[in-house]
């Protein structure tokens, strides 16, 4: 981040999600425990949103809301979620 100039504006976390969100297994539980880190602007991408509808609708529904701006993406068979924090 320091070559292109932006270490002043991006935070690199390392570390297993997993862990980080007390093993809780569903992406909606993730946005929970990263949500208060994510600055305005901060880019979340999931994959495997449509695959199984009833798996992802509770995080379709927080990054469908109006604190975020999202496209869903179906390019492959399970597709992908683009969400920017408002």
């Amino acid at each position: 981040m320091k070559e292109p100039g932006l270490s002043s504006s991006v935070e690199i976390t390392y570390g297993d999600v997993l862990n980080e969100a007390k093993s809780k297994s569903q992406y909606h539980l993730y946005l929970d425990v990263f949500n208060n880190k994510l600055l305005k602007g901060s880019i979340i991408l999931a994959h495997n949103t449509i695959l199984n509808p009833r798996d992802t609708y509770k995080y379709l529904k927080k990054v469908y809301s109006d604190k975020y701006t999202s496209l869903t993406i179906a390019s492959d068979p399970v597709g992908i979620t683009l969400t920017i924090k408002k």
